[in-house]
């Protein structure tokens, strides 16, 4: 079942380097991911997380650059782009 990110903590300065968890809503069911524990979910399950970014439902995937952790960003009509920065903070 889908994954719907609706709000993120970030450390400053803000970059999707530096988000530190990640909120969610599955049907209802809430909660709340680290860094670690969202890179971990987004590779078991590709595909199955999104963002709603004015109406329109944006593909989460693992971001990794040579020499650094991996992170979340995301993807949508062949670039990858800011949604995830759009959200609001908790």
């Amino acid at each position: 079942m889908a994954v719907q990110i609706t709000h993120i903590r970030v450390a400053d300065p803000a970059s999707h380097e530096t988000i530190t968890h990640y909120a969610w809503n599955q049907n209802g069911l809430t909660g709340t991911w680290t860094k670690a524990q969202g890179v971990s979910y987004v590779t078991a399950h590709p595909g199955d997380t999104f963002v709603n970014h004015g109406g329109r439902t944006v593909a989460v995937s693992v971001w990794q650059e040579v020499g650094k952790l991996p992170y979340l960003r995301t993807h949508a009509d062949g670039y990858w782009n800011d949604n995830l920065l759009s959200l609001p903070r908790f």
